[in-house]
């Protein structure tokens, strides 16, 4: 759905895609970037599903999601680590593969953007 939008520059007056919800763009008219305001009605039902203590999500999908991604990469990094030591030779990605899952699914668990 469409958010309505105003420039701060020169005042033109339009709507732009929701996926420009909370970042900036640029003006048709005069070419400045302003930030796009996310509107008040879904602000107010993301707060209203915290506050209940409901599903965590962001724009790009859900928590599960990004702890799903997480947990995969950890597994893989485990079975490559696993695999070069059967053949008698050592990665040093898996490691840091490991690393990065477990970072993605606390970020996840805590609610930060990806």
């Amino acid at each position: 759905m469409p958010i309505p939008v105003e420039c701060d520059h020169c005042g033109w007056k339009g709507s732009v895609k929701d996926s420009l919800a909370s970042m900036k763009t640029k003006c048709v008219s005069c070419g400045e970037r302003f930030f796009v305001e996310e509107p008040a009605d879904d602000i107010q039902a993301k707060r209203a599903a915290l506050a209940e203590g409901g599903a965590h999500t962001t724009k790009s999908g859900s928590v599960a999601g990004g702890v799903a991604i997480g947990v995969v990469m950890m597994i893989v990094a485990v079975a490559w680590f696993v695999g070069g030591l059967a053949v008698n030779h050592i990665y040093i990605y898996p490691p840091i593969m490991f690393v990065l899952g477990l970072i993605q699914v606390i970020r996840s668990l805590v609610g930060r953007p990806n």
